[in-house]
């Protein structure tokens, strides 16, 4: 389970990726960017996720900042 508690990059050009198992060649979950949702909460099917982040490093924001429980 992963939760973000704070979300807030540039909409256009940073982007947090969130898959559905270990690497990115699993499904993608969601891709979030901007003001995304506070309290969003994605889950896992596989034992694993994988987020990546993208910037054009062009803006500062405040970023994000999330939570991982393994839950079984």
């Amino acid at each position: 389970m992963l939760t973000f508690v704070a979300f807030s990059t540039e909409a256009c050009c940073d982007k947090v990726e969130i898959y559905d198992g270990p690497n990115a060649s699993y499904p993608k979950l969601a891709i979030l960017s901007g003001n995304a949702l506070v309290n969003s909460t994605f889950y896992s099917t596989q034992q694993s996720m994988f987020l990546t982040f993208y910037s054009d490093y062009t803006m500062n924001d405040k970023g994000f900042s999330a939570y991982y429980k393994q839950i079984t």
